[in-house]
């Protein structure tokens, strides 16, 4: 079977549902006979995602400590989805909100300087999701059909993949395995 490292973003400190899904799914293919693990990567605080972006994108998930390929990674939102690997699957929960859908609202409170500022990076970060979600990834699948609809994908074509996520076992119950490819 496959070894496929499932990647999301983890700020310091922070509990969210992208840990509970990504577990959940790493038990999933484990009981479909896969090897699977959790990455973490860095999700750095307001105005630092650029190096965020950058330490994800350089690292090296082609290969385990053990000198065996990866067959395949799953990331789930900013910026885990910047990771490099030849067979990427992306189920896309959101983007950094704050520069999408949120924008109007987040914008209004800043003032005349850092919304020039904020301005600059959310062209910039729309720049770069574009092109990772449309150029470096294998396929974007969004993890409900709500996604697509709420503008955090600022036009990148994707397909819903649903799942049941039982919360007392800790395991999404049904794994659509052509998503894997």
């Amino acid at each position: 079977m496959s070894r496929i490292a499932v990647v999301t973003s983890h700020p310091l400190f922070a509990a969210g549902g992208h840990l509970v899904i990504a577990n959940a799914l790493v038990t999933a293919l484990e009981e479909f006979g896969h090897e699977a693990t959790v990455v973490l990567t860095p999700q750095n605080r307001f105005g630092r995602q650029g190096a965020a972006y950058l330490s994800t994108w350089l690292m090296d998930l082609g290969q385990a400590h053990d000198g065996r390929p990866v067959d395949q990674v799953i990331s789930f939102r900013y910026p885990s989805y910047a990771v490099r690997h030849e067979s990427h699957v992306c189920w896309i929960n959101h983007r950094m909100r704050e520069y999408y859908d949120q924008w109007p609202r987040f914008s209004q409170s800043l003032s005349w300087r850092s919304r020039t500022k904020e301005h600059g990076r959310r062209a910039l970060i729309h720049a770069v999701d574009r092109y990772l979600l449309e150029d470096c990834v294998t396929q974007v699948y969004a993890q409900s059909h709500t996604i697509p609809k709420h503008g955090w994908l600022g036009g990148v074509v994707c397909q819903p993949r649903y799942y049941t996520h039982h919360h007392r076992r800790g395991r999404i119950g049904v794994i659509d395995m052509e998503s894997m490819s």
